[in-house]
């Protein structure tokens, strides 16, 4: 079985060598390593050369993330594929554990994709003492729960924690670059619909956190911070709608995902900053909190009780309050 690592990388220098050994160093050895550079005007470029045939390497000036991931989909050939970012680093085990979880369980369908945790690690290396995510979807077919629960049921890792099949993968490329859900974003959310996912109860590689960090680390609590998250949701729904329709046997309807209250909360920070976004009512908000998710009692009534704060407190105590709830990174208050 042959593993595609395939990285997308724009001014990474300071981290590109590192996630390329990374790369280089698995254990399995029927492997590719691709580097598709976006425009860069670092040192990257030359670092790429200095590789010779180890590295299959393009130059490309799409100044876009998903484009320069849909080429490196492209180019790849492996039968399973690993979206390494070129900030991050594998470990050197984490290709055969993916190639062992996709060939040693005959009894169970093939998964469409494996994940495992990942390490974050500050812009030195360093260990920060975060496991992303908390907590991973178990293994199973989760299809049904997806379209009972809708976007924000799955929980996945980010993208260097993945491998996918290539059957899945020729079924939904190219991504849509005009979203700006990240490749990542929308692999995970659509995944499901197209069978069995499996996980590993393990790290499989470093998630560096620093300055340029784009995906849910570096969100902010702040208007253009909040908006941002909510129009990803927004197009998360109306991708899986898509995907929902093309990957039914038969006609279905536009389907209704309720928000959930961390929606509700992020919208009415966001109105209270100054958006012209709708606030929710507090039945709306009640509502969420008390008829949604899958967490004990005892986490929903507090989880209401804060959400009646935010609801009624004036703005900056509000505003604070709601920091606490979504754990977003804080900013001034402005």
């Amino acid at each position: 079985m042959k593993v595609s690592i395939v990285i997308s990388s724009h001014n990474y220098d300071r981290f590109l060598r590192e996630s390329i050994d990374s790369a280089l160093a698995q254990t399995w050895g029927d492997k590719e390593v691709i580097v598709v550079d976006d425009a860069s005007n670092d040192q990257s470029r030359e670092i790429l050369r200095s590789y010779g045939d180890q590295i299959q390497c393009d130059f490309v000036e799409f100044h876009s993330q998903i484009k320069t991931v849909n080429r490196c989909f492209e180019l790849s050939k492996g039968d399973l594929v690993i979206f390494l970012d070129a900030d991050d680093r594998l470990y050197a085990e984490t290709a055969e554990r993916f190639v062992n979880l996709f060939r040693h369980n005959a009894a169970l369908p093939t998964p469409v994709k494996a994940s495992g945790y990942l390490r974050a690690v500050d812009v030195d290396g360093e260990p920060t003492g975060r496991r992303i995510p908390r907590r991973l979807t178990k293994s199973g077919d989760h299809r049904q729960n997806l379209l009972d629960f809708g976007p924000r049921y799955f929980r996945a890792a980010y993208t260097s924690g993945n491998a996918w099949s290539r059957e899945f993968l020729d079924q939904v490329f190219p991504l849509d670059p005009n979203l700006s859900l990240g490749p990542d974003g929308q692999l995970n959310l659509i995944c499901p619909l197209f069978g069995r996912v499996a996980a590993i109860e393990t790290e499989v590689a470093d998630y560096r956190v620093h300055d340029r960090n784009k995906g849910p680390t570096a969100r902010e609590f702040s208007r253009r911070g909040l908006e941002r998250i909510l129009l990803q949701n927004r197009e998360s729904r109306q991708l899986l709608d898509l995907w929902v329709e093309k990957t039914s046997e038969r006609p279905v309807p536009t389907r209704q995902w309720d928000l959930t209250w961390r929606e509700l909360i992020m919208s009415e920070s966001a109105a209270r900053f100054g958006s012209s976004i709708r606030r929710p009512s507090l039945r709306e908000i009640v509502r969420s909190c008390v008829f949604q998710g899958q967490t004990s009692t005892p986490k929903r009534l507090l989880v209401l009780a804060a959400a009646v704060f935010v609801k009624c407190l004036p703005d900056r105590m509000a505003l604070a309050v709601a920091r606490r709830m979504l754990n977003l990174r804080h900013t001034r208050l402005t």
